[in-house]
């Protein structure tokens, strides 16, 4: 029977604030990206000397370059992998992520692997969680009890799902169902009966692993808070939660027992095991994309040009909302130049996405209004705002040879524009003449692929559709 007396703390790895872990993570990826494979003995020098040019002089500390390696980006976000053959991989989620660039599908994943006892904590903490029985994949249970607590229009606030669900003994076993919580929430609140987690500490330290837990299925797209700290879910990510909730009561994705820590040798074999799993991708991976309007995006501009997110590609969002917002500044500037914001759309091989007019008068340029402004789009999803004076903020944009090429060609009348769709609306960044920028090294550019260029001397083996083979003369 459940019993909300009986409350066990289960802490997790401490993050940073939502935006910090937004900001920074891109950082993560390109440091393990640029570095990796690595030698293991020279994976954490190369890491921090390479994380020191996103930090501020004052977060330059060895303890603080270790505590982003080992706590964040390796054990909490599994960004990287280490190997039988002594090296450090880029694990398949920072691909992934280095692909699309998805921040919400990132957190989703890290949370649909989230379980306790994880591999997370040193060998007193994990050999206690598996003494006291505690098995849960938490994250999916929460999701699975704010879905149930919809249908009974129960509000369920931070406090509750802390004190009743992730702190709970009997949750964290799985020996209470969703319902037989959601009757003691609801009995509880008949009777005005308060409940709080019990302890001598200030409620900020006793709710830390809690709103831990939560910040990651908001940076998730999962849930929202309101002002009055009760948590909803974000139905415009109904699949995923879907994938959630069916899992609420499902066994533990990572199986170990007692055996695996019986000694410190037993325990690194099985954080080895443990690295490997959590840097995977989910089976489901591929379902946790986030699409525009799951943001529950919507802006209107000067002119009353409404805009919400589609569930079309993010390039072609992000496109079309420049090309908007491009239109309407012509058009307050002169209306007779409106006509010459094109947006190509699919047209490979231009460099840039849509071209503009400058629309700007310049006292030494006659015609510089009407000359030629070539935008270049790159969109991206987050759920907070980017805060560019923060200053461990950190952004990288891929660009295309193509882009590169019309860029140098243009100068001053190529422009990046860097289009972030987030809960709070839309914000954009513009850079113009990256070109010139590099040159004044206030930007760099780093070439990430090559072209290998194949004549018949250089073929070694031709295989035939038999699989059959035969050299080639």
């Amino acid at each position: 029977m459940y019993d909300v007396k009986k409350q066990y703390r289960c802490d997790i790895i401490r993050g940073k604030a939502q935006s910090q872990l937004e900001d920074m993570l891109p950082a993560y990826a390109k440091v393990i990206s640029d570095i990796c494979p690595v030698e293991k003995e020279k994976f954490e020098n190369m890491f921090n000397s390479n994380l020191i040019q996103y930090l501020p002089s004052s977060s330059r500390e060895k303890k603080t370059l270790d505590n982003h390696r080992t706590e964040i980006a390796g054990k909490l976000f599994g960004m990287y992998v280490y190997s039988s053959d002594g090296k450090v991989y880029c694990s398949e989620r920072t691909r992934k992520f280095l692909a699309d660039g998805d921040i919400p599908a990132f957190f989703k994943d890290i949370c649909y692997k989230m379980q306790f006892p994880n591999v997370m904590q040193k060998i007193n903490t994990v050999s206690q969680r598996l003494e006291d029985g505690i098995s849960i994949r938490a994250n999916c249970y929460v999701v699975k009890v704010l879905e149930e607590a919809e249908k009974r229009k129960l509000n369920l606030t931070k406090r509750d799902i802390g004190v009743y669900i992730l702190n709970s003994l009997d949750v964290l076993q799985r020996n209470a169902s969703v319902s037989e919580v959601l009757d003691f929430i609801e009995k509880d609140k008949k009777a005005d009966i308060y409940r709080e987690i019990e302890g001598n500490e200030a409620d900020s330290k006793k709710y830390q692993h809690i709103n831990e837990q939560l910040n990651y299925l908001e940076l998730a797209n999962l849930i929202y808070i309101d002002g009055k700290k009760i948590v909803h879910l974000n139905h415009k990510e109904q699949n995923a939660i879907e994938l959630f909730s069916k899992e609420w009561n499902s066994d533990l994705l990572f199986k170990f027992d007692k055996s695996d820590i019986s000694d410190s040798e037993h325990f690194k074999n099985l954080q080895f095991r443990w690295n490997e799993y959590y840097g995977k991708l989910s089976d489901v991976a591929n379902s946790f994309e986030t699409k525009i309007d799951s943001l529950s995006i919507e802006n209107k501009t000067n002119t009353g040009y409404k805009i919400f997110g589609s569930t079309v590609e993010l390039g072609d969002e992000g496109e079309n909302f420049v090309f908007n917002y491009e239109k309407e500044r012509v058009e307050k500037y002169n209306p007779r130049l409106t006509n010459k914001v094109i947006l190509f759309g699919k047209q490979k091989g231009l460099g840039y996405d849509i071209q503009s007019v400058m629309a700007i008068d310049d006292d030494d340029i006659e015609e510089y209004a009407e000359m030629g402004k070539y935008i270049e789009v790159k969109a991206t999803r987050r759920i907070t705002s980017p805060n560019i004076k923060d200053s461990e903020w950190y952004d990288s944009v891929n660009i295309t040879r193509n882009e590169w090429v019309a860029a140098t060609e243009k100068k001053d009348f190529y422009f990046i524009y860097r289009v972030f769709f987030t809960r709070n609306g839309v914000f954009i960044y513009t850079i113009q003449n990256p070109y010139q920028k590099k040159m004044n090294k206030q930007i760099s550019v780093i070439p990430l692929t090559y072209r290998i260029e194949v004549d018949k001397d250089s073929i070694d083996e031709v295989i035939d559709i038999n699989l059959q083979s035969e050299g080639v003369k």
